[in-house]
């Protein structure tokens, strides 16, 4: 459950909706110098490869490095990595990751998490309009209704988004 805790996007979650994604976590070991499919020695995932699993860090160390910089870096026991995957599908990886020890993850798939919550938008929402003083006095899952309501809507610089008098 506290590794779900250490997930910022996540951390708004009710107690249930932490145990269901708990119990959808998938275990899973990089061992330093292994060869996974696809991949060369112990990369975990490539800058540019897309991207769909959320991974927790239960025991181990892995370096993150993008190309041109190289390495950025160094996670940890307890670190969550390659979120992104997770809120936008077809999201490609910013960069690499690649085990320095041997390790034990946990991940978390775009679609469980989809199937699970909903739309990771929608916790995103939640967290926002809990803000928001009129619906301070909503419960949890009044804010889930109210999100499930509410489209994304994104506008250009110096774009009107209303004017006075509009209904």
């Amino acid at each position: 459950m506290e590794l779900i805790s250490s997930v910022k996007m996540l951390e708004e979650l009710d107690h249930h909706h932490r145990q269901l994604l708990c119990d959808a976590l998938e275990r899973v070991e990089f061992k330093a110098g292994d060869v996974r499919p696809n991949l060369h020695g112990n990369t975990i995932f490539r800058q540019g490869d897309k991207g769909d699993v959320l991974y927790l860090i239960k025991n181990g160390t892995a370096d993150v490095s993008v190309e041109s910089v190289g390495k950025v870096a160094t996670l940890i026991n307890g670190v969550a990595f390659g979120e992104r995957a997770i809120l936008n599908e077809g999201e490609v990886r910013t960069a690499t990751v690649t085990a320095v020890s041997n390790m034990v993850c946990y991940t978390l798939g775009r679609s469980e998490c989809h199937q699970l919550l909903g739309n990771v938008t929608e916790v995103r929402l939640i967290k926002v309009l809990r803000q928001v003083p009129i619906l301070s006095s909503l419960n949890q899952q009044q804010l889930y209704n109210m999100s499930k309501l509410l489209s994304l809507v994104q506008y250009k610089a110096g774009e009107v988004v209303f004017r006075k008098g509009d209904i």
